[in-house]
């Protein structure tokens, strides 16, 4: 016999069950008698509304939601983890540590929104103008502040508004009452979680109250760590390389016994004062008619020295072009959240919210070379290596004088080429910082309407973004805190820096109203609101280098003469007067209002919403074109019961875009239409627009939840950097190319979804109470891609290039019956 095992909920329902004769006897006439009566006692019981994939869409097509016990469930340490059993949706990576939104349906980065109770976060805007610039990094929301997570698969634009073309990921903040267990008024929690892949460490520590009227959160999250580390056997190999050194070249091998192109100083006087120069290795030295045999054994050693030099070391130690191993990072980040209430009566709720968020990446680009190539065809930098064997002369320094690199010119005991001396690295750093102040008010039982809520936040996002190449270490040591100085004559630095901000305004009131009527239950909300968001980018680029000058000044006996002007430090900001290293501000302002309905009949429910927004763009950029852009979306959604078992699924929805930030300021130009130049082309952009239809049906008897369905989304408008020529005009001419951003690309996409969960104790009863069986699917195509009309004579990006391969997921899970652990 199978033993039935019952839940507290089951259990208070039990004991209501069995007091109801009771009851009934209490109200029936019989005689008085002596005995005695029994109090059975009361249960409370309180039940906490969690939120579901259904809320906004009756059909819950291509939704998921995640509440913080699910997020802890899934052992979730970031948003990456958040959606790894979860097919079709990622996180896009952007190469520095940080990660560029999400990609859904086949698009990613800013056509993907992202929210935090209702308001934006960061764009990702990527300075094309150098490599070194801002990345494209978004700000990444701290998962432990964050109580429930809501993804849309599919247009999303009627609840999200701009942005929501592929998709949508909306956050909701953690609240007192969610860490609070209950029939508790405060609690103090820690957290802590450790990942062996990237030795990544966080702690949370937490402490709420709730004394009726007030409440609060407190918490504090610090997380530290490094990079994904590939398998320690990946870098116990060997990896060899040939580089470029120097010899001293003190003979002309061509003849026997030759001196070639001896030296002295100024200020050194005799035999002991000449010296011979330094020159960069090379495999093209000749001979004449000698053979290697020829050679004396002074000239034996300097042939032997002028070949390249091969070395071989450990895969995790080469720095260059061919390495297989990730970068090494440095992670650390600090996030303070407190969330306070005042519930004055039963009608008002007043709320306070605050937020500082922090994260740091620091990492070391390891395919920067550490070492200088053979020549100018070489994938490795060779900036600021004044070296004849990539073509550079005196004309590159700012002094009419030659430097030693160049001339072969050194000091006394020197036998390393300046440029060839020190270690080249290049370092990354990216800086992101949030803060937030929000206050909101909460308005129950309402004339007319069941709840009016009101908010108003202000958000601050900077992300600051650094590269840094140098050399100032004598190779190979590495040295990341070395600075140039006059006693390192080679050494240099380009430091190059970029600042992007959003400061952001956003205040909403939301009207719910539920009832019923016709048979059916009803719920609308009618929402507005207003947000202004300015955005700023600034950068600069700055070259230090630290050369070892010397003039010639005649020729004595056959020795020439130099006069020694010392080590000289060189500064140049790339950027003085640089139209295309500052953009003036611009400012959008977005005013919109929306309505959603959702009704339920027998069986039948249906769900609709729309949204309008307008939204201007001003700014005294003069590269920035002033515009307004008014956008509609709509969605709706529908379910049909056949039965009790079979359900059918329908929704249909629209998403739009208007430009990015990044957009709107536009190309900065090449030679001939630079950034606010007489010919600098200024589009007139339109907002990119999709449209996503979906149908499935669903099978749930209690044991199998299953559910599969088939969606197309068409993307039209979308922006691209391009150059669309002038029409019956030459497009050679810079004034006849229209670089710069372009609404040109059109997509289609179609695909299917199939998830499922299996209750396997049902299925057979000798397996645990709560395990339980689930699995996804999803698989998207490109069926239809297209540019608008036009002259193009270049279009740089796909415009569907973040398809995600067929991918399926699956595995176990468990929760204990007693809900007090699982996995």
């Amino acid at each position: 016999m199978k033993d039935f095992k019952h839940k507290p909920l089951t259990q208070s329902i039990c004991r209501a069950c069995y007091a109801l004769p009771l009851i009934c006897l209490g109200h029936t006439s019989f005689a008085q008698t002596s005995t005695p009566t029994v109090d059975l006692g009361h249960e409370v019981i309180t039940i906490t509304k969690k939120p579901t994939r259904f809320k906004k869409d009756v059909s819950g097509l291509s939704r998921i939601t995640k509440t913080a016990d699910d997020l802890k469930k899934e052992q979730v340490m970031g948003i990456r983890d958040m959606v790894k059993y979860d097919s079709g949706v990622s996180v896009v990576e952007q190469g520095r540590g940080g990660s560029s939104g999400y990609a859904i349906y086949g698009v990613d980065k800013n056509r993907v929104a992202v929210t935090v109770d209702g308001v934006a976060q960061s764009q990702s805007y990527v300075d094309e103008t150098t490599n070194s610039g801002n990345t494209g990094s978004m700000n990444e929301v701290e998962i432990a502040n964050v109580y429930a997570v809501y993804i849309a698969k599919g247009s999303n634009g009627s609840f999200v508004g701009s942005g929501a073309l592929g998709g949508s990921v909306e956050f909701t903040t953690k609240k007192a009452s969610h860490i609070i267990p209950t029939g508790q008024d405060h609690v103090i929690k820690s957290h802590t979680t450790y990942t062996s892949k990237d030795k990544r460490l966080a702690q949370t520590v937490a402490g709420a109250f709730d004394d009726g009227t007030f409440s609060g959160l407190l918490q504090y999250t610090k997380r530290k760590g490094e990079g994904v580390h590939a398998h320690k056997d990946a870098g116990r190999g060997t990896h060899t390389f040939t580089r470029l050194g120097s010899f001293e070249e003190k003979y002309d091998l061509r003849s026997p016994n030759t001196l070639y192109n001896p030296y002295r100083f100024s200020d050194c006087v005799g035999d002991d004062c000449i010296m011979y120069r330094l020159s960069p290795t090379s495999d093209k030295l000749t001979l004449g008619n000698r053979s290697p045999a020829d050679l004396s054994a002074d000239e034996t050693t300097q042939y032997q020295n002028s070949q390249h030099i091969t070395e071989t070391i450990l895969a995790k130690d080469y720095a260059g072009y061919e390495r297989l191993l990730p970068n090494p990072m440095d992670y650390e980040s600090d996030s303070y959240l407190g969330n306070f209430s005042y519930t004055p009566n039963d009608h008002h709720h007043f709320g306070l919210i605050l937020e500082d968020t922090r994260q740091r990446y620091d990492s070391r680009d390891m395919t920067y070379c550490s070492y200088l190539p053979l020549d100018k065809k070489s994938r490795c930098d060779t900036n600021m290596a004044f070296l004849s064997t990539y073509g550079r002369s005196g004309v590159h320094l700012k002094e009419n004088t030659s430097a030693s690199e160049l001339t072969g010119i050194h000091k006394k005991g020197e036998t390393v080429l300046p440029s060839l001396r020190y270690t080249r690295i290049r370092l990354l750093d990216e800086f992101h910082k949030k803060q937030r102040l929000g206050v909101s008010h909460e308005y129950t039982n309402a004339p007319f309407f069941d709840k009016i809520s009101t908010s108003i936040t202000h958000q601050k996002i900077n992300q600051d973004t650094a590269s840094t190449k140098k050399g100032c270490s004598i190779y190979p040591t590495v040295d990341e805190n070395c600075e140039v100085g006059t006693d390192k004559a080679g050494s240099f630095s380009i430091n190059e820096s970029a600042y992007y901000g959003e400061r952001a305004w956003h205040g909403m009131v939301n009207l719910d109203k539920a009832w019923s009527a016709f048979g059916a239950n009803h719920r609308s909300q009618l929402t507005t609101g207003i947000s202004k968001t300015q955005a700023t980018y600034h950068r600069t680029n700055i070259n230090t280098h630290a050369r070892h000058l010397a003039s010639h000044v005649g020729r004595e006996d056959g020795v020439d003469v130099y006069q020694d002007l010392g080590v000289k430090i060189f500064r140049d900001d790339v950027c003085f007067d640089k139209a295309n290293c500052t953009r003036l501000p611009i400012d959008m302002t977005n005013t919109f209002i929306g309505a959603s309905y959702v009704a339920h009949f027998d069986k039948l429910a249906l769900s609709g919403s729309v949204r309008f927004d307008h939204s201007n763009v001003r700014s005294d950029d003069k590269a920035v074109r002033n515009n307004t852009y008014r956008n509609h979306s709509w969605g709706v959604g529908a379910t049909y019961d056949i039965n009790d078992n079979i359900t059918l699924l329908a929704k249909s929805s629209t998403g739009f875009r208007v430009p990015s930030f990044q957009e709107l300021y536009g190309f900065d130009g090449n030679d001939g239409n630079e950034r606010g130049g007489e010919f600098h082309f200024i589009q007139n952009l339109k907002p990119e627009t999709s449209l996503s239809h979906e149908a499935g049906i669903r099978f749930n008897n209690g044991v199998w939840d299953l559910e599969g369905s088939i969606f197309k989304s068409r993307y039209q408008d979308l922006i691209a950097k391009g150059t669309l020529c002038t029409p019956n005009a030459n497009c050679n001419l810079p004034k006849n190319q229209q670089t710069g951003y372009h609404n040109a690309q059109n997509a289609d996409l179609k695909g299917f979804n199939l998830r499922g969960r299996v209750d396997l104790n049902a299925v057979y009863d000798k397996i645990p109470e709560g395990l339980v069986a689930f699995g996804s699917y999803n698989q998207i195509r490109a069926d239809r891609l297209y540019l608008n009309d036009g002259d193009w004579h270049t279009v740089e990006s796909y415009p569907l290039e973040a398809v995600q391969p067929g991918r399926f997921v699956y595995g176990l899970s468990y929760d204990n019956p007693n809900d007090k652990w699982g996995g």
